[in-house]
C-alpha cells in the first residue's frame, strides 16, 4: 500500500482503558437516582495518517490528534411506572480532550439526554 495515501485501519489500532464509577440512591419504592463517572483514554498505537498527506489535509489527519481523553459525568433517575412499565432518562455532559497535541489542544463538550421506557 502507498504510505502516501493514508491508511483508515489506523483508526482501529487502538488501545483503550475505560474506568467508571456508579452511585445509586433510592428515593422511593419506584425511584432511583443514578450519578456516574467515567474515565477514558484511547491511545491509538498506529501513527499513520488517515488520508493523503497534502497540505490541507494534513493538520486533520495528524495521528497525533487521535489520542484522547475522557471524562464523561452523568445524572439520571430511573422510575418504575406500572408493574410492567418503566422509564429511564439519563442527562449526559461529556468532556473530551486529545491529550498529545500541546499546540492545538482539541477539546469538545458533548452533552446529550437519552431517555428510554420498556
Amino acid at each position: 500500500m502507498n504510505a502516501a495515501a493514508g491508511s483508515l485501519s489506523a483508526l482501529l489500532d487502538r488501545v483503550e482503558h475505560w474506568v467508571g464509577i456508579t452511585a445509586r440512591w433510592q428515593a422511593f419504592a419506584e425511584q432511583v437516582g443514578l450519578l456516574s463517572y467515567k474515565f477514558g483514554i484511547v491511545d491509538h498505537t498506529s501513527k499513520d495518517h488517515t488520508a493523503a498527506t497534502t497540505l490541507v489535509l494534513s493538520p486533520v489527519t495528524d495521528p497525533t490528534r487521535r489520542d484522547t481523553t475522557t471524562h464523561t459525568c452523568d445524572c439520571g433517575s430511573r422510575s418504575e411506572l406500572h408493574l410492567a412499565i418503566s422509564a429511564h432518562v439519563k442527562l449526559v455532559p461529556s468532556y473530551r480532550l486529545s491529550n498529545r497535541l500541546a499546540v492545538d489542544p482539541d477539546s469538545t463538550v458533548n452533552p446529550y439526554v437519552d431517555a428510554n421506557a420498556t
